[in-house]
């Protein structure tokens, strides 16, 4: 199934109505119904999500979790205590669902999927496929990521689908199938509602575009290619690791396209 786009008229009784396997989103009246991703996009998807969440999804930088090692600059365990590392997947929200990816305090032994040298800055609630109302009803949006600072919204929303708070940050992960709405129909909405940090990630190209909204304008401040270690704002704090966003099984591996 490709990306499937009712030009006119589309009313969110219409998103409403859409198949539960489809991410549906409307932007005045055009609705955009999205397949299940590639694996390609679902890795990156997770792996930004779980290193955002991690680092910055709590509630300040003194929320330390207990019972993680320190870690020399090669990302080994020093001392006595073990450090093994190991994948943290996310599950598949549905469009009337998303996953918060905060971190509390942890018990002896917890493992987390990567070294905490650069610490865990907090500050964020990062939600994963949340369903935002940029305008209600009319303009509904389900980035892969977004994130909101806990200074404006110290506590989401619990028992309603629709999220009517505007993110600071927003992450499209990019597919041919639907590249054009996230860039001609998602962004200037984007912009519009006041949404401050942008980022477009090309999983295809292993590229991250970020973007910064001034005055209701789109600027492109950083683009990094490749598996580099990168400082991205909003979350230019810590240096965060590209290269995980990007594995994939059997390494240099021909990719397969994209939906």
């Amino acid at each position: 199934m490709v990306a499937k786009r009712i030009m006119h008229h589309a009313t969110y009784a219409d998103l409403l109505a859409a198949p539960d396997e489809v991410t549906t989103e409307l932007i005045d009246g055009e609705l955009l119904m999205s397949p299940q991703p590639k694996i390609r996009h679902t890795i990156a998807a997770s792996a930004i999500g779980r290193e955002i969440g991690y680092r910055f999804g709590r509630r300040n930088a003194t929320d330390v979790p207990t019972g993680v090692p320190p870690t020399t600059k090669d990302g080994n365990a020093r001392g006595d205590v073990s450090y093994r590392s190991r994948p943290c997947a996310l599950r598949k929200a549905s469009r009337k669902s998303s996953t918060s990816f905060e971190l509390g305090s942890g018990a002896p032994g917890r493992e987390l999927p990567f070294p905490t040298d650069d610490g865990y800055p907090g500050g964020w609630w990062i939600l994963h496929e949340p369903e935002i109302h940029l305008r209600l009803d009319l303009r509904v949006v389900v980035p892969d990521i977004a994130g909101w600072k806990r200074e404006r919204m110290p506590d989401p929303p619990r028992d309603t689908h629709k999220m009517t708070i505007v993110p600071d940050w927003v992450c499209e992960i990019l597919s041919p199938s639907t590249r054009s709405f996230d860039y001609v129909k998602k962004m200037p909405a984007y912009a519009a509602a006041g949404v401050r940090w942008l980022w477009m990630v090309e999983p295809a190209d292993r590229q991250v575009v970020v973007f910064r909204c001034e005055a209701g304008q789109w600027d492109d401040v950083v683009t990094v290619e490749g598996s580099a270690m990168a400082r991205l704002p909003p979350f230019d704090a810590v240096e965060l690791d590209l290269g995980q966003w990007w594995e994939e099984p059997g390494g240099d591996a021909e990719r397969a396209d994209d939906v």
